[in-house]
C-alpha cells in the first residue's frame, strides 16, 4: 500500500558542521563543583561573569598522573573580556589562547597551565554578549521584549567559555540577575531564591 507522504532525503550537514560522536571525547580531566553566574542584563548588550571552583583530576597514562590543558568551549559572537585564575589576570599567548574549536563551529579557549597541584582553584570568565543581535535562538537572545536564554544542547558556548559537554557537569550552581526594573521587571532564573 502506497503512504500520503513525500520521502524527505537525510539531512545533509555543510562542510563547517561536523558531528561529535561519544567516541570524540576523552575523560574530561576537571572537576567544576561550584559555578557561580552573575548578568547584568540589557538586550544590547549583556555581561556575564563567570566564577568556578574547580579540581584536577589527572588521567593516569601508564602508572603516573599527567597534566592537561583546560579546553573550555565558546561560540557566537560572544567577546572574552578577561580570564583569570584565583584573581590573577591571564595573559593570552602565554597563559591561554583562543582560537577555532578541533571538531568544527565555535571556539576553543584553552588555558595552557592550570594550577595542577592545588587541591582546587577558582577559574573567572567574563564575556560580553549581545542579545538583540543573536538570532539562533540559543545563548542569550531577544524575543518579544524579553532577554531569554536557551542553554541546550550547545547553547550554553554561547554565554560563557565552560566545558560544554556532557560529562563535565558541576554540582552547585548560583546565578544572580541585574538589570534596570524599568526595562526588566521581571527577573526569573532556575532554582530557590536566596536573595533580592
Amino acid at each position: 500500500r502506497s503512504s500520503p507522504f513525500t520521502p524527505v532525503s537525510p539531512l545533509k550537514m555543510s562542510d563547517s558542521e561536523k558531528c561529535v560522536f561519544l567516541s570524540n571525547y576523552k575523560p574530561f580531566p576537571f572537576e567544576f563543583s561550584d559555578v557561580s553566574l552573575s548578568f547584568e542584563l540589557t538586550p544590547s548588550l549583556t555581561i556575564v561573569h563567570a566564577e568556578h571552583r574547580i579540581r584536577y583530576t589527572p588521567p593516569v597514562v601508564g602508572g603516573e598522573a599527567s597534566s592537561a590543558p583546560l579546553d573550555l568551549d565558546g561560540d557566537g559572537d560572544m567577546e572574552l573580556v578577561s580570564i583569570y585564575i584565583d584573581g590573577q589576570v591571564l595573559k593570552e599567548g602565554t597563559d591561554y589562547s583562543l582560537g577555532p574549536a578541533p571538531h568544527g563551529g565555535g571556539r576553543r579557549l584553552r588555558v595552557l597551565n592550570p594550577p595542577w597541584a592545588a587541591a582546587s582553584f577558582s577559574l573567572g570568565v567574563v564575556t560580553r554578549t549581545f542579545p538583540d543581535r543573536e538570532t539562533s535562538c540559543e545563548g542569550i537572545y531577544t524575543s518579544n521584549g524579553c532577554i531569554l536564554t536557551q542553554c541546550e544542547a550547545e547553547g550554553f558556548r554561547r554565554i560563557t567559555y565552560f566545558p560544554d559537554r556532557p560529562d563535565a557537569m558541576a554540582r552547585r550552581w548560583t546565578v544572580r540577575l541585574a538589570a534596570e526594573k524599568e526595562s526588566c521587571p521581571v527577573l526569573l532564573s532556575n532554582g530557590n531564591k536566596v536573595a533580592e
